[in-house]
């Protein structure tokens, strides 16, 4: 499936603060605030690393142009996977898995953030569990700088259109926030 950004759905603003704690430079930030972002999203082969059964996921990104992105195995296991070398932020871990409704929000509570939940509609949560919900961190061995996302994929209702989204919160090794 291919879905493309909606940058007037999303802040700007946010996702520069993002890749500036991530330590991107100048130059990468504008461009990938400025271009328009592609995902393509597949049903991917198990990984080697995953035990069979498991649901797993593959997500490609393209920027404007056709300019090849990262691309992201994500296992809906909870295990952390990593170090994995990301070409734009280095080396990071990551664990994924399916949350339902009420995990989610004890999950929110817990994190001091409402914002990955808000809206969502409830069929979001009646798919396969629940909702998508993946963290990724720096890896603490080689990081010029610590950072944790926690992102939510499901659906929300906006202006009478069904939209999938990406909600995405981010915590810098300072404590600052941005979701």
């Amino acid at each position: 499936m291919r879905y493309i950004e909606n940058k007037t759905l999303s802040s700007t603003s946010e996702y520069d603060e993002i890749l500036i704690g991530q330590g991107v430079g100048w130059v990468t930030r504008k461009t990938l605030t400025r271009a328009t972002v592609t995902l393509y999203i597949t049903d991917p082969p198990p990984l080697p690393s995953s035990p069979s059964g498991v649901e797993s996921f593959e997500i490609s990104k393209s920027i404007t142009g056709g300019m090849k992105g990262t691309t992201e195995n994500r296992v809906l296991d909870n295990i952390e996977r990593g170090p994995l070398n990301d070409p734009l932020l280095g080396d990071i871990v990551n664990k994924s898995k399916r949350l339902s409704k009420t995990d989610l929000m004890a999950f929110n509570y817990a994190f001091n953030n409402l914002f990955l939940w808000e809206g969502l509609e409830d069929e979001s949560f009646a798919y396969n569990g629940g909702i998508i919900l993946s963290e990724d961190w720096s890896w603490t061995q080689t990081a010029v700088r610590k950072w944790r996302t926690v992102q939510v994929w499901g659906i929300i209702v906006i202006n009478g259109d069904r939209k999938l989204i990406n909600r995405v919160c981010f915590t810098d090794g300072e404590g600052g926030e941005s979701c």
